[in-house]
């Protein structure tokens, strides 16, 4: 744009470009701020898997095309989707998993995990986890019960790769990777800051 054009035929800084742009008067702009974190009451871990449990077992099988785009660009074929439970959560079922999240447990231990928000207008508790499409992985303990869900996006098009987060968690530290059970021979690889 024009003010990268500026930048770069003037060697200079975005505010020093900005300047320029405004005839040399100088931008009165406020520093940014990062928003404070929002506090969350911390779950238990028997309310935190009935909870994610719960969700998990609702969302749909992972699409046809998201099984290709796997196989494709992580080598992850089709068995170990299933053999791991990976889900798709968008904006049809992610309602429908919140609330069977909020009758295996209660809307506040679901709002605390970031599974539900009030929605400002009404006030009716939404799932955030509806807003485009997510590939979900369960976090289990060794009964094979689920005790954390990680969602990765979907990016089906270039446009939409720059919007929003490409990972979201449930609330609270991941219970995990304690207790993981290895069988005798198996090696644990750390791949950005996940187990695998």
């Amino acid at each position: 744009d024009c003010i990268d054009l500026v930048c770069w035929r003037r060697d200079c800084t975005l505010m020093e470009a900005l300047d320029v742009l405004l005839n040399d008067r100088p931008i009165d702009l406020a520093p940014a701020t990062d928003p404070e974190p929002e506090e969350a009451p911390e779950v238990g871990y028997g309310k935190r898997k009935a909870a994610c449990e719960a969700f998990l077992a609702a969302l749909d099988e992972p699409p046809a095309a998201m099984l290709a785009w796997l196989a494709e660009k992580y080598g992850v074929l089709a068995p170990a989707v299933g053999d791991h439970r990976l889900a798709f959560v968008h904006e049809d079922n992610a309602n429908r998993a919140m609330q069977a999240a909020i009758e295996a447990t209660d809307a506040d231990t679901v709002q605390a995990l970031g599974l539900a928000t009030p929605a400002k207008a009404s006030g009716l508790l939404n799932c955030p986890w509806g807003w485009g499409a997510w590939l979900v992985i369960p976090y289990f303990d060794r009964q094979g019960r689920c005790g954390h869900l990680q969602a990765r996006r979907w990016n089906r098009t270039d446009k939409n790769k720059g919007k929003g987060p490409k990972y979201r968690h449930v609330r609270g530290e991941v219970p995990y990777p304690w207790g993981i059970h290895l069988d005798p021979g198996e090696r644990p690889m750390l791949v950005e800051r996940a187990m695998d």
